[in-house]
């Protein structure tokens, strides 16, 4: 544990701060306190997609020899356009060691990009769509999130990446993909194919707070996040060396 570190965390509306949760009794949040780290910055938003966050994460600037990084992984579906007609400033909270946000920073990253449905992009472009596999758009995800765990380990980072949504199908048969799909899959950083925000509490019946609008797919509060956070997310940072088994 380190008092002078941050926590930095990535992700979609799962880890957006105040969204069915409050920060203190969100799972990042509990690992805030864990960890024993300085400050939180928080750069999740509503919507965001996996590209979304790698071209923050590639372009912010971050100490990442002495910081932590949950990264939330959003729906692997989830596209993100360029438009020059949009005006769009995206900011990320910050906190303190007891979850009290301080402010909101600004960050060069993702102006003027909002996220498309596939088929809404390029509606105009027919060939497209036609040749449109979600396999395929799968393996191009796994293949980023690999090269993403590359680039982390380069620069000595202590990060895990996460799959906040229902966990992704474990097909290795595929010609196309088996070998990208193995890789990822004996990943020690990565909770993506099981074990997830959504199955965990799923398989243990503890309802999301907006069961009523979403059903299982929606958002846990503290008690979604509580368990989670205890049965796979902190035995992660015990095996990572990050806490101590306490």
């Amino acid at each position: 544990m380190s008092g002078n570190s941050t926590l930095n965390v990535f992700g979609d509306s799962f880890s957006t701060p105040n969204y069915c949760v409050n920060p203190t009794e969100s799972f990042w949040g509990l690992a805030a306190k864990d960890l024993g780290v300085n400050k939180i910055i928080n750069y999740s938003h509503l919507q965001f997609s996996l590209d979304a966050i790698l071209h923050m994460i590639t372009n912010e600037v971050f100490n990442f020899v002495d910081d932590y990084f949950l990264i939330g992984i959003p729906p692997l579906h989830r596209y993100v356009a360029y438009s020059d007609s949009l005006e769009k400033k995206w900011s990320a909270a910050q906190f303190d060691h007891m979850c009290n946000q301080l402010c909101e920073i600004s960050i060069n990253s993702l102006d003027n990009t909002t996220a498309f449905k596939f088929e809404q992009h390029f509606k105009n472009d027919r060939t497209g769509v036609d040749r449109f596999n979600r396999e395929w758009l799968d393996v191009q995800s796994f293949e980023k999130i690999f090269l993403l765990h590359q680039y982390l380990t380069l620069n000595n980072a202590k990060f895990l990446i996460l799959n906040l949504a229902v966990p992704i199908a474990y097909q290795d048969l595929w010609p196309a993909g088996q070998s990208i799909m193995r890789k990822v899959h004996d990943l020690n950083e990565c909770v993506l194919f099981d074990h997830t925000y959504q199955s965990v509490n799923f398989n243990d019946q503890i309802k999301p707070a907006d069961f009523d609008q979403h059903g299982w797919f929606g958002h846990h509060g503290a008690a979604g996040n509580l368990n989670w956070y205890s049965k796979i997310i902190k035995p992660k940072m015990i095996k990572l060396n990050w806490i101590n088994n306490a």
